[in-house]
C-alpha cells in the first residue's frame, strides 16, 4: 500500500521483528549527529563570513557563486529537495549518493545563510531554481 501525504509518496512498511527497533534508535543517533554537525557548520560559516574583509554588498554575490559551483556538480542541493527525498524513500538513491548530497546540502545551506542570502535551513538560494534558462518566446 502506498500512501500520499504531503509532498512524498510513502511506501508501506511493516515491522517484521523487534530487532528492527535498535536500527531505529541508531537512526535517531545518526540524525542527532548530523544536526550537531550542521549547527557547527552554521556557526563556523558565520564566523568566517564576518572575518573576511569584503564589502557587504559583495557577500551575496560571492555566496551565490559558491552555491552555483556546488550546484553544477550536485543540482539536487537547490530548492527544498522533495524529489531527492522522495527518491531516497523509494530506495532509488544509493547510500553513497545520499552521504555526498548530505555534505553538499549542508555546505550550500551554510554558505547561503552566511552570505546573507534569503532562505532557510532547507532552502539554498531559491532564485537559482527559478532563474530562466532561456528567454520565453
Amino acid at each position: 500500500m502506498v500512501r500520499r501525504r504531503g509532498p512524498f509518496v510513502i511506501p508501506g512498511h511493516q515491522i517484521s521483528s523487534y530487532w528492527e527497533f535498535p536500527a531505529f534508535a541508531l537512526l535517531g543517533v545518526a540524525c542527532a549527529a548530523v544536526t550537531v554537525i550542521f549547527q557547527f557548520a552554521l556557526t563556523g560559516s558565520e564566523w568566517v563570513a564576518r572575518h573576511i574583509p569584503m564589502p557587504l554588498w559583495l557577500r551575496p554575490a560571492v555566496g551565490g557563486a559558491a552555491v552555483g559551483l556546488i550546484a553544477l556538480a550536485y543540482p539536487e542541493v537547490l530548492g527544498v529537495g522533495y524529489e531527492t527525498t522522495d527518491a531516497a524513500l523509494r530506495n532509488n538513491l544509493p547510500l553513497a549518493a545520499m552521504l555526498v548530497l548530505l555534505v553538499a546540502k549542508i555546505a550550500a545551506t551554510t554558505i547561503t545563510l552566511a552570505s546573507r542570502f534569503d532562505g532557510g535551513p532547507s532552502r539554498p538560494p531559491y532564485i537559482w531554481e527559478r532563474w530562466p534558462v532561456a528567454p520565453s518566446a
